[in-house]
């Protein structure tokens, strides 16, 4: 999958390249957003990025432009995948809106919402 690295994007325009993306592949990455805390809508401004490294102690250590950039992590990517996944699953019509839905749902209860 070739999701751009370290730019500014929407969630709907990310959620639309992993849905016009035939083969999810094994490419790792990140979503970052300036708020963690937020709550995903179609205009949520998010950056891709890597996985961050890890320290001797077991600590994250971010990217410099994660850092720079004062990004805070928002979903790791396979999860993210297997949200929207997940949600093609249960309703291959699935829109935007209920992906949406389906990533809010997982952010607060750690589990894939049933539609």
């Amino acid at each position: 999958m070739l999701i751009p690295r370290q730019q500014r994007l929407s969630i709907e325009k990310l959620i639309e390249l992993i849905l016009n993306e035939k083969n999810l592949g094994d490419e790792q990455f990140c979503i970052y957003t300036k708020n963690s805390e937020v709550i995903m809508s179609r205009s949520l401004v998010v950056y891709i990025d890597n996985y961050p490294e890890e320290d001797a102690d077991g600590d994250d250590l971010f990217s410099d432009f994660v850092v720079s950039n004062e990004l805070e992590l928002y979903y790791y990517g396979d999860q993210f995948i297997d949200v929207v996944n997940n949600a093609i699953h249960q309703k291959p019509d699935v829109t935007i809106d209920q992906i949406i839905e389906a990533g809010n749902f997982y952010l607060e209860n750690d589990n894939f919402i049933t539609f």
